[in-house]
Formats: C-alpha cells, structure tokens, sequence
C-alpha cells in the first residue's frame, strides 16, 4: 500500500519518539508520594538553568538541611530560609532566580492543603489533560509550559493515566521542531510556536506528542548553522533524508 509523504514522516517521528525519547510502558516507575512531590518542584524549577540541575536540585537541597522529605522540607522551612538553602556562598547557588525559594514554599503548602500532600493525588482520578493542566497551573509559577512539560513527564516516564490518554498533548514548539518542520515543508517561513502545535496536531490527531521525534533530527542532524544529511559523526544518515525536500 503506498503512503503519502506526511504519513512517511509521521512514522518517522513516531519511531523516533516512542523508542527514544519515551520510555516503554514497561519501563515506566511508578511514582512514590516523595518522587512525585519532588518530580513536581523539580519541574517548577526548570527555569533558566540546565534541566538536569533542576531535576536534582531538590536532592542537593536535602543534603544541605538534613530532610529526607521533599514535603516536609518546603513547608517546615520559611521562604527565607530556603532561600538561604539554595544560594548559600559557600556550596554553591542551586538556582539563578531567588524567587524560586517562595514559589517552592507555595507550592508545596498547596500540596499539603489541598491535595493531602501527596502530588499524586492531583491524577489520581485519571483526569483529563485539560483538567490535569488546570490544576497545576493553580500554583504559582505553573503556567501553560511547566504544566505540560510536568503531565508529559508523568505518563510517559511514570505511567500516570489520563482520561483521554495522549490525545491532549501537544509537542513542545521549540527551536529544533520549528526549524526542522521548516525545513521539511511541513509549516512555513519563521512558523510560530502555535502553528508547529497545529501542524502536529494535523499529522497525528490522537497523539500529536509523537511528532515531537522530530527534535532528535533536530538535535542530531539538523543543526540550525549546518545540515549533516549523510552522517552524524556516527556514520548514520538522518532517517528523513529521502523524504526531506532541504536535504534534495
């Protein structure tokens, strides 16, 4: 049977995603009240620093001050302290942004109050994305992007389940999907972040994250100053070079 172009390169991307970038729902951890509180504060702290140092800042916070409970350790510690935690001189600033201190604070007392602290409480009745979304962004700091960033990572690295499954997440428009969706006529000229959403959401209607492999070509061969349409360093060709029309 012969597919259409866009269908070649949706599968492309699919491939890319789903045994690169998500892991295999065998290979999902299942969250622990603390993992999940923490997973929730790391996320918050995505924000102008690496995301491998967000990700374990909460770590590196515990074994400044002695906690062995993420929940325990934001509420029981003022903002001001756990300011003095993150940007003590002599270990080292653990963030870029003070303000971070008090947004963990809030957040964190808002798991407690609202959510019987315990940040799987927030999906534990296998919402929708969109009512998943809302509520993270009832905290401070939590807007469109950290919301969706932090669902994505739960289902797909930890196997929360939503109502509708994968179908309300979208791909994350960043410089590498924009440039290489470009670059394969799938938008046009300088796209916005909402037309590569769009776009994505037109190619794969029930599960749009998938296009999202498309940043791996981005990352990994299709660089913004150079194209390496044939080899990676690795001797590998990108896996759309016979369906892209730059590459011809």
């Amino acid at each position: 049977m012969t597919i259409t172009r866009e269908e070649a390169i949706r599968r492309v991307a699919a491939d890319l995603f789903w045994n690169g970038m998500a892991r295999r729902p065998e290979d999902r951890t299942e969250l622990t009240v603390d993992s999940a509180n923490s997973l929730v504060c790391g996320i918050l702290l995505n924000r102008g620093i690496p995301w491998e140092r967000a990700m374990s800042a909460v770590d590196t916070m515990k074994s400044r001050t002695g906690y062995t409970d993420t929940l325990l350790m934001m509420t029981e510690l003022s903002p001001a302290m756990l300011e003095w935690v993150m940007f003590d001189e002599g270990s080292g600033a653990i963030h870029r942004y003070r303000y971070m201190a008090d947004y963990l604070h809030q957040l964190m007392c808002g798991i407690r109050d609202e959510w019987d602290g315990d940040a799987r409480s927030l999906w534990s009745d296998e919402p929708t994305f969109n009512t998943l979304q809302a509520r993270l962004m009832d905290f401070k700091g939590y807007g469109l992007k950290c919301s969706a960033l932090a669902i994505r990572l739960a289902v797909l690295s930890h196997g929360v389940v939503l109502w509708d499954k994968y179908t309300g997440m979208d791909v994350s428009a960043d410089r590498h999907m924009c440039r290489v969706m470009q670059r394969l006529g799938l938008v046009g000229e300088n796209p916005t972040q909402q037309e590569v959403i769009n776009r994505a959401r037109e190619m794969s209607p029930m599960c749009a994250v998938e296009i999202e492999g498309l940043f791996c070509v981005g990352l990994d061969w299709c660089a913004a100053s150079n194209t390496f349409c044939r080899t990676n360093g690795n001797s590998e060709p990108c896996p759309l070079l016979r369906l892209c029309y730059s590459a011809r």
